[in-house]
């Protein structure tokens, strides 16, 4: 069959075209909707959408309920099976090489936009569905620009076509006249803000982004040490002579570190001070040789064993090492390291990416890879947890606060934050 193929057929025919603007809800009044969503909080509960713009995940997802459980968790890397990070991380290296090779740059907006688009329709139909407030970690404008140069980060975007999306949220399988049909849309945020001082937008939360993925949630344990102010060996000696005590479990085959906060130069002061630290477990130590990032797995415990044999201190035998240590100000430099490396929480590589405890609670050490039930399945699971949870602070806050008071505030302190972990104590 043979036919004409024409450029812009709209132009072959006769026809009227009209143009003109049309405005939603014209004719209703002003409403303030942060007002009417906390009126609305205060008396009943919500689940929270906690979002983490992770490190090996372009976005990750943790839906729990009003008592901290996790109701679903997943990344968003991969959404339609289309594995986006894959074709972003392709398409980054292509163009890299392009650049070396003096050849055409291929284009990686239309990839971006795509791919948000993508996932703030995931959100959305998300929080229909789990009648939940989405949480998100509020960075500073600053943080934001120095991700732009992996271009696979799309943050700025991602918080602006979200605003856009919940300002009009239409679904097209709805009928008329059903919520969230075109003529009954869900209007659940204002897409004209101001990103770089908004802490709440309609069902947006932005909560502060410390401590959420390095910390214990079964004990709220996180590194509150100034490590910066330890500029010598004479300091380090004067930092290991306040621990309360050094040993070796025989039955954990670990080392603990026994101290107690207060005696220590700290951020800031938590409710609970006194912690032992154990050496257990393998830690992967991230640095760079020759201008080449390499990773190296570390057991502390058997690296200790080396320090102290080293220096002929029969550790089996002594109820605490701390004085035999202090003698020598090498072995407290040895042991300072070993102390700092026990307290990295999140382990990294190509492979790898969990959290590690180095805190006893019930028998066991808090490790994202055990896979337990109702907790985080890795690193950025945990980032996105306790984004959720940071949320659910600031509105169990605001339902003890007086019936008076308007504002959910979204201010929390490292210290008020660190303290409801401790309190809830892995519930």
């Amino acid at each position: 069959m043979y036919y004409d193929i024409i450029k812009d057929k709209r132009f072959t025919v006769d026809q009227f075209e009209f143009h003109f603007p049309v405005t939603f809800n014209a004719n209703i009044c002003e409403q303030n909707i942060d007002e009417k969503l906390q009126d609305k909080l205060k008396h009943e509960d919500c689940n929270i959408i906690g979002i983490d713009r992770g490190e090996r995940n372009l976005l990750y997802v943790s839906v729990i309920n009003s008592k901290g459980e996790i109701l679903e968790q997943k990344s968003l890397n991969v959404i339609n099976n289309v594995d986006y990070h894959e074709k972003l991380d392709t398409r980054e290296k292509d163009r890299t090489n392009s650049r070396k090779t003096w050849t055409k740059i291929k284009g990686i907006k239309n990839l971006k936009e795509g791919y948000v688009s993508q996932a703030v329709h995931e959100i959305v139909e998300m929080a229909i569905g789990y009648n939940a407030i989405v949480a998100m970690e509020n960075l500073n404008s600053g943080f934001k620009q120095s991700r732009t140069k992996f271009e696979k980060q799309i943050y700025q975007k991602f918080e602006t076509m979200l605003a856009n999306k919940l300002s009009f949220l239409v679904f097209k399988n709805r009928k008329l006249g059903e919520a969230g049909s075109s003529l009954k849309a869900y209007q659940l945020a204002k897409n004209d803000v101001n990103f770089e001082t908004c802490r709440r937008n309609g069902i947006v939360f932005y909560v502060p982004a410390t401590y959420t993925s390095v910390i214990d949630i079964k004990t709220g344990f996180v590194n509150i040490f100034r490590f910066g102010s330890i500029k010598n060996q004479t300091y380090i000696h004067d930092f290991i002579k306040k621990f309360e005590s050094i040993k070796y479990d025989e039955k954990l085959d670990s080392f603990v570190f026994d101290f107690d906060y207060k005696k220590f130069e700290t951020r800031f002061e938590i409710k609970k001070s006194k912690w032992s630290v154990y050496t257990k477990g393998e830690r992967i130590n991230t640095f760079k040789k020759n201008g080449v990032v390499e990773h190296k797995v570390v057991n502390l415990t058997e690296k200790m064993k080396e320090v102290l044999n080293k220096c002929n201190i029969k550790y089996e035998q002594c109820n605490n090492l701390l004085k035999e240590i202090i003698k020598d100000k090498d072995v407290c430099k040895s042991v300072f390291d070993i102390f700092k490396n026990t307290l990295d929480l999140r382990n990294s590589d190509k492979e790898n990416d969990y959290i590690l405890s180095p805190i006893l609670n019930n028998g066991k050490f808090y490790d994202t890879r055990d896979k337990e039930e109702n907790t985080p399945l890795d690193a950025d699971a945990n980032g996105a947890y306790n984004i959720a949870m940071k949320a659910l602070y600031a509105m169990e806050r605001y339902k003890k606060s007086s019936n008076e008071n308007k504002n959910i505030d979204m201010y929390i302190k490292h210290n008020e934050w660190i303290d409801f972990v401790i309190d809830r104590g892995g519930k």
